[in-house]
């Protein structure tokens, strides 16, 4: 599903990751945005 998100701008993207996994554990969510190449 995470490839699902990966066209959308970084800071829709983070919008889009809050509301739809409600992210509590930031590490972990800033890790997953760098391995999935967010840095764009």
């Amino acid at each position: 599903m995470k490839d699902q998100i990966t066209y959308l701008p970084d800071n829709a993207d983070r919008s889009v990751a809050k509301q739809k996994f409600k992210i509590t554990n930031w590490p972990t969510y800033n890790k997953a945005l760098i391995n999935r190449g967010s840095i764009t």
